[in-house]
């Protein structure tokens, strides 16, 4: 039977005529029998049509976000709940909240491959529910669609995988969007799912925790990955040098699959030597073999990953190396490692002050857009408002440029929370 406080605990960590025939006029004499000349008929001009620009970001250039109530409650005082799922454009225009209240606390669990449809995990200290939102239809209420989960991916537009209780104990299913036909495929027994990594062409990715109380009284977390066939029919741990792989980062953040689902990168926090005098490691590694990956040093181990599109390159974000190292090495900030060599493509540059904040890491970075153009990332600064909460900027970084522009019309502070999981409407 499933543990009765996994639920919370979960949640907890979840805090786009031509113009008429011109005719020459028919000159005649009178004094003359000279016939007239024959009209000439000016060609119409072709028309020049003009392309429909193609949608920055994707085809339907909209953000999906979750706002807390302190940073929607001036522009809208009637919404309920402590946090609510917004949509908007790329200026921040046309916020509109498409939850309200539900059980509380809502954020993004994940958006249709067709854009129409989003999965909202909504909850509150006693319950912990999956809602369908139609976002052609904000007007519809949103319909709960499976209670007791906590996390949720689309496998089709049809069908999703989820994290929750069901008829076989906790563990992870397959349902259809209207409800019907659960399927268990982990029950959970191994180790207690918290979060659905990645989903490869036969295999769900998913994540399990270790909570161990230090000799201060504090918590900390564990996440280890593991593997289920999406037949059932296996699972597996995900290990390297011989132990299970771990993080300390809910939702992977120094972990990450590729866009396909086959390869595998993670940070190691190592011991430093006179070989290596870091001693923490980015291993890039295939998931059929993640126990002999290709490794990188890096300056600490506080880094946060993202895999460009094609799957050939990661983009490194290392957080804590703006005080630890020389800024001019090639592995220092924001940079591009080849997942086939492992060598520094290119290092961006960005500034410190973009790259660190006083008390929290000012850079948070969300998914790619679909196109691969643009990646949304908070950043934030000592600027408070008159709440006391850290001002945070919404920039996109050009990923053709590699340049940051600032997103004005959101209104994000600093609330302790993992990137907003802000999304993109395909």
């Amino acid at each position: 039977m499933k543990k009765p406080n996994i639920l919370l605990l979960i949640a907890f960590l979840l805090s786009a005529c031509a113009p008429a025939t011109t005719v020459v006029p028919t000159s005649a004499s009178t004094e003359t029998s000279t016939p007239a000349p024959t009209a000439t008929q000016i060609p119409s001009p072709t028309p020049t049509i003009i392309p429909s620009p193609t949608q920055i970001g994707g085809s339907s250039g909209r953000l999906i976000f979750a706002y807390a109530s302190a940073e929607f409650k001036n522009d809208f005082p009637e919404l309920q709940g402590e946090s609510n799922v917004f949509m908007a454009n790329l200026d921040g225009s046309n916020q509109t909240p498409i939850t309200d209240g539900l059980n509380g606390n809502n954020e993004l669990a994940a958006v249709s491959p067709d854009g129409t449809r989003a999965i909202i995990h909504s909850w509150n200290k006693k319950i912990s529910d999956l809602y369908l939102v139609d976002l052609n239809d904000l007007a519809a209420e949103p319909v709960r669609l499976v209670p007791d989960a906590t996390a949720a991916k689309w496998l089709d537009n049809q069908r999703i995988i989820y994290i929750g209780q069901g008829e076989q104990d906790f563990g992870i299913y397959t349902v259809n969007a209207d409800g019907s036909d659960p399927v268990n495929l982990e029950h959970g027994d191994r180790d207690q799912p918290v979060e659905i990594l990645a989903i490869s062409k036969d295999r769900v990715y998913w994540s399990s925790v270790v909570d161990t109380v230090r000799n201060d009284k504090k918590h900390t977390y564990a996440y280890y990955p593991w593997w289920t066939s999406l037949d059932g029919t296996e699972t597996g741990r995900l290990r390297y040098a011989g132990r299970p792989i771990s993080t300390h980062n809910f939702r992977g953040r120094n972990l990450a699959f590729s866009p396909d689902g086959t390869r595998l990168a993670w940070v190691e926090a190592g011991t430093p030597d006179s070989i290596h005098p870091y001693g923490s490691y980015l291993h890039i590694a295939s998931v059929s073999d993640t126990e002999y990956p290709l490794s990188v040093d890096l300056i600490s181990s506080f880094v946060d990953l993202k895999w460009r599109s094609d799957g050939k390159s990661l983009l490194v974000f290392d957080l804590g190396s703006v005080a630890r190292s020389d800024p001019n090495s090639s592995n220092y900030g924001f940079y591009e490692v080849s997942a086939d060599s492992g060598k520094v493509l290119k290092n961006y540059h960005l500034s410190d002050e973009a790259m660190i904040g006083l008390n929290a890491p000012s850079l948070q970075c969300s998914d790619a857009s679909p196109d691969d153009q643009i990646l949304p990332c908070l950043m934030f600064g000592t600027e408070k408002n008159a709440d006391g909460y850290s001002i945070a900027k919404l920039n996109f970084l050009d990923l053709k440029t590699m340049t940051f522009s600032e997103a004005s019309g959101f209104h994000f502070l600093f609330m302790g929370w993992d990137a907003r999981q802000i999304a993109w409407v395909p």
